[in-house]
């Protein structure tokens, strides 16, 4: 009885350590496993966030090609309605906006003035483009004039460059001049979008010695 009684303590003991073994090793894994998680949760959050920004530069596009494409029927309607009445100008709803106290032509702007000067050299290269730079009623009306100045004659730099006639662009500022501000008192002061009406460049086209002014 005392051999079998000691053989069965060795074997429970046996057990118990076997038991212990394994039960350990079960802990280590299932922290390697949660390690491997957190990799993996890192990893989702990471494309998770690729995806968002994918999603806001998709309608960013969506939006610029709707605009290219609004600009190209306005484009085809103005040849069509130059031929039809010969008329010296024409109307065309195209102004350039610009971010508060900035002379800078903003990059979802450069697009559409790419178009622009391609029909405009296949369709008027003979069409005189005047530029018109304006401003919000912030600051003084000389600092306003000049910076109206700058707006207009970066928007004439940009079209040279994609390849327009120079000869055929000019820039002139009306800076904050009170009657052609599209929403008077709204200076932007307070936010960059606020008063972007006011901040802009607008188009006159000419032929004939006779203007039709676009974007007024």
């Amino acid at each position: 009885m005392g051999n079998k009684g000691s053989s069965f303590k060795t074997a429970v003991a046996v057990l118990a350590a076997v038991l212990m073994a394994g039960g350990c090793s079960h802990l280590v894994h299932v922290e390697e496993l949660d390690a491997r998680f957190a990799g993996l949760d890192s990893s989702l959050a990471e494309h998770a966030a690729q995806l968002a920004g994918l999603a806001g530069l998709g309608a960013a596009v969506a939006d610029l090609e709707s605009r290219v494409s609004a600009l190209e029927d306005d484009l085809a309607a103005l040849r069509r309605q130059f031929e039809e009445c010969g008329c010296g100008g024409m109307a065309l709803g195209l102004p350039v906006y610009f971010d508060f106290n900035s002379d800078v032509v903003r990059d979802v702007d450069k697009p559409v003035l790419d178009e622009f000067a391609r029909v405009m050299m296949r369709e008027h290269g003979d069409a005189l483009v005047t530029l018109e730079g304006f401003t919000d009623e912030a600051g003084s009306v000389a600092y306003n004039y000049a910076l109206g100045q700058r707006r207009a004659g970066n928007v004439r730099s940009y079209l040279v460059d994609a390849g327009m006639n120079a000869d055929r662009l000019r820039a002139v500022s009306y800076g904050e001049v009170a009657n052609r501000q599209v929403n008077p008192g709204n200076t932007g002061a307070q936010t960059a979008q606020n008063g972007i009406e006011n901040r802009r460049v607008t188009f006159v086209l000419e032929w004939d010695g006779r203007a039709g002014e676009l974007g007024r």
